[in-house]
């Protein structure tokens, strides 16, 4: 029994930390965009004052 749920443990763990692993890929990307689309919107203010 005791056994059981340490496996059970373990995977509910691997889970988690799979679904933080997920979520901060997310979160990484949608700083990228950010980051991008500033960029491009700088890029445009330029052009236009130059």
């Amino acid at each position: 029994k005791s056994r059981e749920d340490t496996v059970r443990k373990i995977q509910l763990i691997l889970v988690q930390s799979k679904h933080i692993k997920t979520k901060n890929h997310v979160l990484n990307n949608k700083n990228k965009q950010k980051k991008f689309l500033k960029r491009k919107r700088l890029e445009k203010v330029v052009r236009s004052h130059f």
